[in-house]
């Protein structure tokens, strides 16, 4: 699996624990991003539709990825100032 951060901010986006697979949709996704202003933060699963629009940042999201066959997935992460 891997991640795509928008903007460069400092730090790290990893899904599950950066783990190599998974056992499900349900997934965590951790965020170790720095900035001098506060941040909010986005995902999607396509990278055009972001289903909970900004929301204030956290370092860790509960997150269900996308549906269909075994296979690999993608997660966009953006991050922006408040």
């Amino acid at each position: 699996m891997k991640g795509i951060i928008g903007k460069i901010f400092p730090g790290i986006f990893a899904i599950h624990d950066d783990a190599a697979f998974v056992d499900g949709l349900s997934v965590n996704l951790d965020s170790d991003v720095s900035d001098a202003y506060p941040l909010e933060m986005r995902f999607s699963n396509d990278g055009v539709t972001w289903p909970e629009g900004w929301i204030p940042y956290a370092a860790d999201h509960a997150w269900t990825l996308a549906a269909g066959p075994d296979g690999d997935r993608t997660v966009y992460a953006e991050y922006r100032d408040t």
